[in-house]
């Protein structure tokens, strides 16, 4: 076991790591914890509603019967980002001096984070080259899948920034605020995620959407229990005829 010198230098080290992080590269230090768990403020076990998106039934492979529709709905999508980040900043401005340190900059972080997302969604979107081979079909389905990358680095880059804040009793609501404006944005574009409960157990299709986070704290001797969701990090996300864009994050009992 390491001795308490050994934990305090270690503690010190992660304290620069995390200044340097945070104040010079304006990035975020992660810590991992559960979403649906106990916190210092109070039983957030729903807390995953937060994270919830109905599926809006939009398809928009399905609207790209051509070139021309190809370009109309990649302006409507860079469109529809832009007027999302702007609203982003705006309700940064209007809060900001109502927030403490922490938490000002925590949300300035975040919000700075879409606001750099917007160049690569543009460059992705240059860069995207109809091949003459393609039929209507194939054209929806290659436009879907640089979408779905941009939106899988979107989504995890921000998820666990906005989990922590919202278990904050005190800026709940602002953190709350945030992801609605989020979850809005994600709904218009078709994308919506797959409730599971603490307690589920994986089915073999169950494999293929989660994705089983290490964690000291899951170990049981109750047989029973393997394959058994313990904690939820967060939940599957889809776009479209349900296809895959994240997979959710769980951790599950380990029986020894």
């Amino acid at each position: 076991m390491p001795n308490n010198k050994f934990l305090d230098d270690l503690n010190i080290l992660n304290k620069g790591f995390k200044s340097l992080l945070e104040n010079k590269y304006d990035k975020e230090y992660i810590t991992y914890s559960a979403i649906n768990k106990e916190s210092d403020t109070g039983s957030v076990s729903d807390i995953l509603t937060y994270f919830t998106i109905q599926n809006s039934s939009v398809v928009i492979r399905d609207d790209i019967t051509s070139p021309e529709t190809l370009d109309k709905i990649k302006n409507k999508i860079m469109t529809g980002y832009e007027k999302f980040t702007l609203d982003i900043i705006d309700y940064y401005g209007r809060i900001s001096t109502q927030l403490d340190d922490q938490t000002s900059k925590s949300i300035s972080i975040i919000a700075k984070t879409f606001k750099a997302r917007k160049k690569k969604l543009d460059a992705a979107f240059k860069r995207f080259t109809i091949q003459d081979h393609w039929g209507v079909t194939q054209l929806g389905s290659e436009f879907e899948s640089i979408l779905i990358k941009f939106l899988s680095d979107l989504i995890e880059s921000i998820i666990h920034s906005i989990s922590v804040g919202i278990k904050e009793k005190a800026v709940s609501s602002v953190y709350q605020h945030l992801l609605k404006m989020f979850n809005c944005y994600l709904s218009q574009l078709g994308v919506y995620t797959t409730h599971y409960d603490v307690g589920h157990k994986l089915s073999e299709d169950d494999w293929s959407v989660l994705n089983p986070i290490d964690s000291d704290d899951c170990d049981t001797s109750d047989g029973s229990l393997k394959d058994v969701i313990k904690n939820i990090y967060y939940y599957p996300y889809f776009i479209g005829e349900n296809t895959l864009i994240l997979e959710g994050n769980v951790i599950l009992w380990r029986v020894i």
